[in-house]
């Protein structure tokens, strides 16, 4: 007895104690949803407190956020407070502006007084201007462990978390409840209506044929909406894109048999990153069925780029002025930033402006208090810097960027390329010219400085940046017995010394080169043991063609049509019917026409070569292509020892075709690939090399003065040979 006394003693006490009550909830959490950059007040998470018999005072809410957000994407998390279940009118109690980064938070001190009745909270962020897309903020469940007060109270109840938010740059943003019709949008039957999932009106499509599309987006990155099919049962629904508003590509469809939209409104996201769009509009188009779609919130966001600028280099480079160069990444736009020193390099700041200046005396934008400063924006690969001190190292960097001019926004690539340079301490010779340029040698000059020593290196056939020289070079103007090599590079020293001080100039030339072939020369100046920073300046040539090389087409035209030399400007000049090689491999355009002593003559696909005198040359081949004759004669030096015709090797596909002016060629046909032969030949010879097994199909009728078989077969292939 006694205890069932205790007992019910102790139940009594706990009622009279826990009698007022906070009961945990939250109805109508936020869902996914895209986060605009420098957007304020962004909900990540709502609940809902609802005392019963009797008041108490809030004074902590304890929570955590989560996700791949860094602590200074945000300026702010707030918590807002109204007795009612609208966001609108409802007050900050609390903001918390440090210490923003994933993990525990509370909003402490809050002293907020409850009353009987529904209470309601918001967390809120304000998102930085500068993000870093694609990262995301969410706020787990809360529990009633993070909700204190200041009295004693019973609390029960649960929360569900809050939704992700992806930070983006926005730069199409829609929720039709605005002006009607919005800005920038087009309609075809569309109209504005309920239900929505914000606001009061969401975009109704129906029926079959309605559709509304956007203004043009420049580099797109996600299409983003809530959606959902309010009636009807069936439905395809389309997310389009057009460059021109007339032709139309499906991007997505939705539809009552796959890909089903819900009965109430759902977050969608299409990540066109890979698509790489440029300058597009975006359709929501209900092509067919009896569904009423509703669409709301949309968001298009600017894309970021995915590959960087990369390879620095320096030319021109003065005591007060050099120009630097990058190639270009995947992005429309690139932007350079230079630093004084060896410096490190730094991301820019996402959504913010720079302006730039090639003037170092009047710098442009800088990246924080980085000490690098903007100088150069746009479209381009380079850029030439001024003002600068003489003997000094600077730092430039490249980053890719993609840009909206309609909502202002910039993305920029982190982790950009770059490259150092130190100024010179002279200008360098202005330009090098090359002069008397022969198959087997050419004449460099250039304006010298008389406090100066030069330093020459050439290189054949490809083109690297080169090292600084370091140390002493012996020169030497025969290539068949170089100087010193510059490194590992391939360049080789041919001159070092001074210039003429009558004439302030220098003059070397080179000797034994081989023809056809390209050569990269670059320059350094030398004062007091100091080599200039970067090469001063450089150029390239061709050798000209030696009647010995190789030959090939490279485009329809006259036999003898080929560049010639222009003495003013120091170059190779014309168009050129020929490109010319020493070995058949390295090429460049020919100098020279082909003639008997041509090592091969090649005609490529597609190029008709015509003759405008009496020519010659030894071995030719046809790849198919056309040689057209006209009134004069081609005179082949390549023979069939048997017959004694001249012959030309067919080893292609395509037909070969020649005006024979009556000569007798002979075609030799080295390949089983071809796919034509002319309807007429005199000799048809098959020389397969490798194997008698081998055979032939013929592809078309062939009327033959003569068969020859050297090696292989023919196969008739449902054709026919006429005698």
């Amino acid at each position: 007895m006694k205890k069932l006394f205790t007992g019910i003693f102790f139940l009594l006490i706990s009622i009279l104690v826990y009698a007022a009550s906070a009961e945990l909830s939250s109805p109508n959490q936020i869902g996914d949803a895209v986060a605009n950059a420098g957007l304020t007040k962004k909900r990540l998470f709502t609940f809902q407190l609802k005392m019963t018999a009797g008041s108490g005072t809030l004074t902590d809410v304890t929570f955590s956020t989560s996700g791949s957000y860094t602590a200074n994407e945000l300026n702010k998390l707030e918590l807002y407070y109204n007795t009612a279940n609208t966001f609108t009118s409802a007050t900050s109690i609390k903001s918390l502006t440090s210490n923003l980064g994933t993990g525990s938070h509370i909003f402490s001190g809050l002293n907020k007084a409850l009353g009987n009745g529904n209470h309601y909270f918001w967390i809120t962020a304000d998102i930085a201007q500068s993000i870093i897309p694609n990262h995301t903020i969410s706020v787990p469940a809360i529990s009633t462990t993070d909700i204190t007060f200041s009295e004693t109270f019973y609390k029960g109840g649960s929360t569900i978390a809050g939704g992700t938010q992806y930070l983006e740059y926005v730069v199409v943003t829609e929720n039709f409840d605005g002006t009607w019709p919005p800005s920038g949008w087009t309609f075809n039957g569309a109209n504005r209506s309920s239900p929505a999932y914000s606001g009061a009106y969401s975009l109704e499509l129906q029926p079959a044929g309605d559709y509304a599309y956007t203004r043009k987006v420049n580099t797109p990155g996600l299409i983003t909406f809530f959606a959902l099919e309010n009636t009807g049962s069936q439905y395809s629904f389309e997310i389009q894109y057009s460059t021109d508003a007339i032709t139309w590509n499906t991007i997505t469809t939705y539809s009552n048999t796959a890909n089903s939209l819900t009965k109430s409104f759902k977050f969608y996201s299409i990540d066109v990153h890979t698509a790489t769009y440029t300058n597009v509009y975006f359709r929501f188009y209900l092509a067919s069925g009896n569904g009423d779609i509703h669409i709301d919130d949309v968001n298009i966001t600017l894309r970021s780029p995915n590959t960087q600028a990369s390879n620095v280099t320096f030319s021109d480079v003065g005591p007060s002025r050099f120009t630097v160069s990058c190639t270009a990444g995947s992005a429309a736009q690139r932007i350079m930033f230079m630093a004084l020193g060896e410096a490190d390099p730094i991301d820019a700041d996402n959504g913010v402006f720079y302006t730039a200046s090639t003037n170092w005396q009047d710098p442009g934008s800088q990246i924080g208090s980085s000490g690098y400063y903007c100088i150069y924006k746009g479209t381009g690969t380079s850029v030439s810097v001024t003002g600068l001190t003489k003997k000094t190292t600077y730092t430039v960097e490249v980053m890719e960027y993609n840009y909206s001019d309609v909502a202002n926004t910039y993305i920029y690539m982190p982790s950009p390329a770059y490259n150092h340079i130190k100024t010179a301490s002279t200008d360098p010779p202005s330009a090098i010219d090359f002069d008397s340029v022969t198959s087997s040698s050419f004449t460099l000059s250039w304006s010298t400085t008389p406090d100066l020593s030069y330093v020459l290196f050439l290189k054949e056939d490809t083109s690297v940046y080169p090292p600084k020289p370091s140390g002493t070079y012996k020169a030497s103007d025969d290539w068949n017995n170089k100087g010193d090599q510059l490194g590992s590079s391939g360049f080789y020293c041919v001159f070092n010394g001074k210039g003429k001080p009558e004439t302030n100039r220098a003059t070397v030339t080179v000797t034994n080169l081989q023809s056809s072939t390209r050569y990269y020369v670059v320059i350094f100046t030398l004062h007091d043991e100091t080599y200039s920073e970067g090469c001063a300046c450089g150029g390239e040539v061709p050798t000209a063609t030696k009647a010995a090389d190789y030959f090939a087409s490279i485009a329809s035209g006259n036999w003898e049509t080929v560049n010639t030399w222009d003495s003013t400007n120091h170059r190779w000049t014309g168009t050129t019917t020929w490109k010319s090689s020493r070995d058949g491999i390295h090429w460049n355009d020919a100098t020279l026409k082909p003639t008997s002593n041509a090592a091969k003559v090649y005609i490529e696909p597609g190029h008709i070569v015509t003759l405008t005198d009496n020519e010659s040359c030894s071995i030719l081949h046809f790849d198919s292509g056309w040689i057209q004759l006209g009134n004069y004669n081609l005179t082949i030096n390549s023979y069939d020892s048997a017959s004694g015709n001249p012959q030309f090797i067919y080893n292609g596909t395509g037909t070969p075709q020649m005006t024979t002016q009556g000569t007798n060629y002979i075609v030799s046909v080295t390949s089983q690939s071809i796919t034509r032969l002319p309807s007429e030949v005199y000799t048809l010879r098959i020389n397969l090399a490798g194997s008698d097994t081998l055979s032939v199909p013929l592809p078309n009728d062939v009327t033959v003065t003569n068969l020859a078989f050297d090696n292989g077969g023919l196969r008739m292939n449902s054709h026919t040979i006429k005698y």
